[in-house]
């Protein structure tokens, strides 16, 4: 697999899949000297026929185009939120990945950003008092 953004996302992607058991390829960014592994570029890593799964964790714009180009090269992918900045083109990155027959997600999975990490932690610390879900009646 492959991971597209070097940023705080990119770092919890690339942790969660080495703990998941993946090989990463390469991770690229948005200069090749961010880039780690052979493949300086989104572009070249997602075309370099050594990934079947790309993690993008770029700024928002770019979700859709390299979720788009990685679909049309055959890999799959798991793209950060939003998946695109409008529902059209979002419906237009399902169709795709559904005409190509390749997964494509959303993570919806939180237990590993630093904040919920933090809050994890005050509340076994008993910081924050007894934690009780329900539903309020007025």
């Amino acid at each position: 697999m492959g991971i597209i953004g070097t940023g705080f996302m990119g770092g919890v992607h690339a942790r969660s899949a080495r703990l998941a058991g993946a090989t990463i390829v390469g991770i690229a960014g948005s200069r090749p000297g961010k880039s780690q592994g052979p493949h300086p570029s989104a572009d070249e890593l997602i075309e370099s026929g050594e990934i079947d799964l790309v993690h993008i964790c770029t700024p928002n714009h770019l979700h859709a185009p390299l979720t788009l180009k990685a679909l049309a090269a055959g890999v799959a992918v798991i793209c950060e939120k939003p998946l695109a900045t409008d529902a059209e083109t979002a419906a237009l990155m399902a169709a795709r990945a559904a005409e190509a027959g390749l997964v494509a997600t959303v993570p919806f999975v939180y237990r590993f950003h630093a904040m919920v990490r933090e809050a994890r932690h005050r509340v076994a610390r008993g910081d924050v008092g007894r934690v009780r879900v329900g539903v309020r009646r007025h």
